[in-house]
């Protein structure tokens, strides 16, 4: 049992970004994107399992390593259907991003 705990608990996030924050903080931004998905699954009536995503933008300004440069822009392929979405504002903070929302861009 203890160890899959610590297997459980070394797991890392499931993204290519924010893998150096905290264990709290990447817990946060894997709470941040699921429900992004779940309501990406609603407005597209595309099941979430079926979802997959591409980051087409970073932040790159607040953090200088890579590691914890955040989306800025991402589009998902919702059952054949892309939709991309604009994060809006980051000042300085992931707490801004895990905070701020996301607006689909107008084609």
């Amino acid at each position: 049992m203890l160890a899959a705990s610590f297997l459980l608990s070394a797991q890392a996030i499931p993204y290519d970004f924010g893998s150096c924050f905290s264990k709290a903080n990447k817990n946060s931004i894997e709470n941040k994107i699921d429900n992004f998905k779940t309501r990406v699954s609603a407005e597209t009536g595309c099941e979430k399992d079926k979802l997959s995503f591409t980051i087409d933008e970073y932040y790159t300004v607040f953090y200088t390593k890579p590691c914890k440069h955040l989306p800025k822009k991402i589009t998902f392929d919702a059952c054949g259907e892309k939709r991309t979405y604009q994060h809006n504002e980051l000042s300085g903070s992931i707490s801004y991003w895990l905070l701020g929302s996301w607006s689909l861009e107008k084609k």
